[in-house]
């Protein structure tokens, strides 16, 4: 019930307070000259505005013939797959170290505590001039403590000391879908219509896939190891890094393309 009476509030002051997009905001908090700023900062920027290419018969078809259709939701599915929050993991040790039950339930909250921390400050460091907006590095730092800590607990014959410890940076990696998320118009600049597509395609197909992944690895009766889970959340944090590096790769690919291509109109219209 009293998750009930948050969601609706919060869902209300959404609907009144999200922007939409600039080319459509009726946003009571932006003047007109600032929803024109941000169309114009779009546009300065690269990126396509609302209708360009809109929808049709044969939209999905050209939107599956390009990379980001089909690596975008399988790098989103180990994002998911590689955060071990499928099991209450923490819980269920301490309650099997025989702590109390208040420790059982207040302990376990350094652990997203941290993620927030770690998740904040990746974002900062994302768009600083040190990474300048590249994301792959971020996912990659917050995805290295939780690597850590799955490798330690899959192991789990290690000191109690550092067992609790790699609970606690479980959530490191729990900020990677808002910089997996912000990658997304930078690596579809040309297609307004398919970044929306495809963060809902991405989104539904990771929460599909979730449902034997956690019935197949999260299995209960493995309590309070979970031995196949942190193997899998490893293998999956591993793939994610990969699956990063491919799409910086791709990316870096398709600007140089761009770039290329503008090369070649201005040197027809200096011709002509």
């Amino acid at each position: 019930m009293i998750t009930g009476v948050i969601s609706l509030a919060s869902s209300l002051w959404n609907f009144a307070a999200l922007p939409d997009f600039p080319e459509n905001t009726r946003a009571f908090y932006l003047t007109k000259d600032e929803a024109e700023f941000a169309r114009t900062r779009l546009l300065e920027y690269g990126y396509a505005p609302l209708g360009k290419s809109s929808w049709n018969r044969t939209k999905i078809f050209r939107i599956m013939k390009q990379w980001q259709f089909w690596v975008l939701p399988i790098g989103y599915f180990f994002v998911q797959s590689s955060l071990p929050s499928q099991q209450p993991v923490f819980n269920l040790w301490l309650k099997a170290e025989g702590y109390s039950v208040s420790q059982v339930n207040v302990l376990p909250t350094i652990a997203p505590g941290i993620g927030v921390f770690a998740q904040i400050a990746a974002g900062m460091l994302s768009d600083s001039p040190l990474l300048q907006g590249r994301r792959w590095e971020a996912i990659a730092f917050l995805q290295a403590g939780t690597f850590f800590s799955a490798v330690v607990l899959a192991v789990w014959n290690v000191s109690h000391n550092l067992k609790f410890a790699a609970y606690c940076l479980t959530y490191m990696s729990a900020g990677v879908p808002g910089l997996y998320y912000a990658w997304f118009p930078e690596l579809i600049p040309h297609d307004h219509e398919m970044r929306g597509f495809m963060v809902a395609f991405s989104n539904i197909a990771s929460y599909i896939n979730q449902i034997w992944w956690s019935d197949a690895v999260w299995r209960t009766v493995e309590s309070p190891r979970f031995h196949s889970g942190f193997i899998g959340a490893s293998v999956a944090g591993v793939a994610l890094v990969l699956t990063t590096l491919l799409m910086h790769f791709l990316e870096t690919r398709d600007r140089q393309h761009e770039e290329h291509k503008q090369m070649d109109e201005e040197q027809v219209v200096v011709k002509g």
